[in-house]
This record gives structure tokens, C-alpha cells and sequence, in this order.
């Protein structure tokens, strides 16, 4: 029953792209411990609390040591996919991506959710709901694929196409310049 009322809830948007960004998790997690990845100079592996309804803490490998410390990601709250399948990095098992912007010149910014936002809130994008799929979709339909290109900043806010990442009613800010990628 839970299948099937979970397939009735899902839409079609008629636009491949707004059906696969509706069905990302988009989550807000905290990152509880990191350390510099021991094989790379560029990974950093992190346990980040992504919230009860999307598994507690969880593992996650991002290529962030050129533009952060540890000090600056101990405690920080950012915005995690949490449905994509997971990958080893260094050999390190990661089970999701932490989000950021990139400007054209290179700077790098953390995609920053609404100050009141706590581990396992999630991002809504205005008239795209749909239940999140399952990792093995993400990946065998390449939904990130196919709206990451759509994920852009404009005026310090985070949006998919025209549609804020929205949080309890606040957008996703970065803090970069316009036209930045999300990724």
C-alpha cells in the first residue's frame, strides 16, 4: 500500500529536467566531525547529521581541503544530496554530496540554508513536489545529471531554473557572484 500510494503522489512535470529536480533530497545536515582525507590532498571526510528521516549521521567525502580548513567546517550547517547513490572517494565510502556555488573566476562558496534551518529539513522548489527517489533512480536516470545544470545563484539566492531552494518558507543563499554553478 505504501508503494502504491507513494506512486500516486508522483507527477510528471512534462519537463524532464523540473520531474528530476523535484525528485532530489536536498537536505540540511551538520557536519559533527572532519578530517583531511589520509591518501588526498584534496578530500576531506566528514559525518554529517543529515536528520533522522534520511538516515542520522552519515559519511561524506568532499574535495574542499584548497578552500576551507577543518575549523571552518567543524559544526557548519549545509545542504546535502542525500539520495545519490554512494560512491568511494579515496576509498572512502561517501553516501551524499555537500553542495556549493562556483563563480566563473574560481571562488567557491557553501550553499548556505536559512539560519533557522535544523539536520533533516528539506528543500522545497516552489511547484515541484514530488516524493524523493531512490538512490538506484538518481542514478540509473542521472536525475542530479539532468537539474544540476539548472541550479544557479542569482542576488546571493540559490534557485533551480526560477524556483528558490526554499527551506521553512527562507531561500538558500551563497555567497558568490551571479550566475554561479551549484554543484
Amino acid at each position: 500500500p505504501a508503494k502504491a500510494a507513494a506512486a500516486a503522489a508522483f507527477e510528471d512535470y512534462g519537463d524532464a529536467d523540473d520531474t528530476a529536480a523535484s525528485r532530489l533530497a536536498l537536505v540540511v545536515g551538520k557536519i559533527v566531525d572532519v578530517w583531511p582525507h589520509p591518501d588526498s590532498e584534496k578530500l576531506y571526510c566528514e559525518k554529517i547529521d543529515c536528520g533522522e528521516a534520511f538516515g542520522g549521521i552519515r559519511d561524506v567525502a568532499s574535495g574542499l581541503q584548497k578552500h576551507y580548513s577543518v575549523t571552518d567546517l567543524k559544526d557548519r550547517v549545509v545542504l546535502v544530496a542525500a539520495n545519490l547513490k554512494a560512491k568511494k572517494l579515496g576509498g572512502f565510502p561517501s553516501h551524499g554530496m555537500v553542495l556549493c556555488a562556483t563563480s566563473a573566476d574560481g571562488s567557491l562558496s557553501f550553499v548556505d540554508p536559512p539560519k533557522s534551518a535544523k539536520p533533516g529539513d528539506v528543500v522545497t522548489l516552489p511547484g515541484l513536489h514530488n516524493p524523493p527517489a531512490s538512490e538506484s533512480q538518481v542514478d540509473k536516470k542521472k536525475l542530479f545529471g539532468k537539474a544540476q545544470p539548472h541550479f544557479v545563484v542569482r542576488n546571493g539566492t540559490c534557485y533551480y531554473k526560477d524556483k528558490p531552494f526554499d527551506v521553512n518558507g527562507a531561500p538558500c543563499t551563497a555567497s558568490v557572484a551571479d550566475g554561479a554553478s551549484i554543484n
